[in-house]
C-alpha cells in the first residue's frame, strides 16, 4: 500500500487490475498441441497423462516442440504422479511467442 496516498476501493481494485498476472496459457498452446486425452494444454502449460505409462516418448515430442518454439520451460509430476507437467514460463519473451502463434 502506498505509504502517502488513501487506500480507496477503486485503488484496490485498479491495482488487482493492473496487477493481474495470470494468464491462461491454454488458449496459446491449444494452437500447436490441439487438445487429446494424453497431451492438453492448460492454464500452466501441457499436461500430458502418466496413467497408462509410456509417456516419455510423448514428453520428448512435447519437450522438443517447445524448444523449437523457443519457449522456456520445467518440468515435474502432478503430486499423485498421474500427469507428467510442462510449466510454461510466463515471462516476457515467452508471452511474445505464445501471442504471435497463429
Amino acid at each position: 500500500t502506498p505509504k502517502y496516498k488513501e487506500v480507496t476501493i477503486e485503488w484496490v481494485l485498479d491495482k488487482i487490475n493492473k496487477g493481474n498476472s495470470y494468464k491462461n496459457l491454454s488458449q496459446y498452446l491449444r494452437k500447436v498441441f490441439g487438445y487429446s486425452i494424453d497431451i492438453y494444454p492448460t492454464s500452466y502449460g501441457i499436461g500430458i497423462d502418466t496413467l497408462f505409462g509410456k509417456y516419455e516418448n510423448r514428453a520428448k515430442m512435447v519437450a522438443e516442440k517447445l524448444s523449437e518454439l523457443g519457449l522456456k520451460f520445467r518440468n515435474e509430476f502432478s503430486d499423485a504422479g498421474w500427469v507428467y507437467r510442462f510449466i510454461v514460463s510466463k515471462d516476457r519473451d515467452n508471452m511474445k511467442i505464445l501471442e504471435s502463434l497463429k
